[in-house]
């Protein structure tokens, strides 16, 4: 058997099998079997040959993925500022929510390429690899002698084949790999907002915790002077009482002298009761 693997002029390729030799003839099925397994060689040589074109177009779209990638984890692995509060403890929107953003709104235009990218030329690339398997299968299936001065037509494709599948092979785990990158980038992204939202609670809890110390101060403040008010209307309703009772004779002491004894009596009579409410409302 003899074969170019070239295209002529009218778009076909040669093959000249001569029949007989130091072998023997062979009959008409076993000369139709070798002829259809030389045919499909050629047929699945061509199909496998689809994929070469592909490889060639994708390798620089790969590479500016690779980069786009590589420049996106950069950032996204970038430093962490914080500045979660305004002066009321309120979380406000800061530059690095709006770089997150950013980076989010690139990493998903990047996973969008990939995938684009991978169900667009995976299949072409892997029914490449499939039929390079099978050019492999029918020239072992052939078992060609080797004739001195002419290389074996096996030999020939797998010196001339073998780089395009393995280049097939290369750009399918490329592919694989960059999406793996954008699975990272993600995940990165994740943790980086996470902490971010966590130093944001932290910040907004420790702001709560000083508003809380402030309110707790000033209320105590506002029961002291609640505690001065009560006493001071309670000494003049008293007062009113008391000199009642020292007209009608009820009273022998002095209505002043009686006012002075019941102010730290009922001074300490409403700062108790206001403690006990305290204690009632804490429990």
């Amino acid at each position: 058997v003899y074969m170019d693997f070239r295209s002529h002029g009218d778009g076909f390729s040669r093959i000249l099998m001569l029949n007989g030799g130091t072998n023997g003839e062979l009959d008409g099925i076993q000369a139709g079997r070798v002829l259809q397994r030389l045919l499909d060689v050629e047929n699945y040589r061509n199909m496998f040959l689809l994929g070469l074109p592909v490889t060639r177009e994708v390798q620089p779209r790969l590479r500016n993925i690779n980069r786009s990638i590589a420049e996106t984890i950069k950032r996204v692995g970038g430093a962490i500022t914080i500045d979660t509060s305004d002066d009321h403890g309120d979380i406000s929107k800061t530059g690095g929510d709006i770089e997150d953003e950013a980076l989010l709104h690139e990493v998903c235009n990047i996973s969008n390429t990939t995938e684009t990218l991978a169900s667009s030329i995976k299949f072409r690339l892997n029914a490449s690899l499939a039929y390079f398997q099978i050019i492999n299968d029918r020239c072992l299936g052939l078992r060609f002698d080797r004739i001195e001065g002419i290389e074996q037509p096996d030999t020939l494709l797998r010196r001339h084949h073998k780089p395009v599948a393995r280049t097939c092979e290369s750009i399918v785990r490329r592919i694989n790999d960059q999406a793996e990158q954008n699975l990272r980038a993600a995940m990165l992204l994740q943790a980086r907002v996470n902490v971010r939202l966590q130093k944001q609670t932290q910040s907004a809890i420790e702001s709560m915790e000083k508003r809380t110390v402030h309110q707790l101060k000033l209320q105590e403040a506002v029961e002291g002077l609640s505690t001065i008010v009560l006493a001071y209307y309670s000494t003049g309703l008293a007062s009113y009482l008391l000199k009642a009772m020292h007209t009608a004779g009820y009273l022998a002491i002095q209505p002043e002298v009686a006012v002075g004894v019941f102010v730290p009596a009922a001074f300490l009579c409403i700062a108790f009761g206001i403690h006990r409410m305290k204690i009632n409302i804490y429990k």
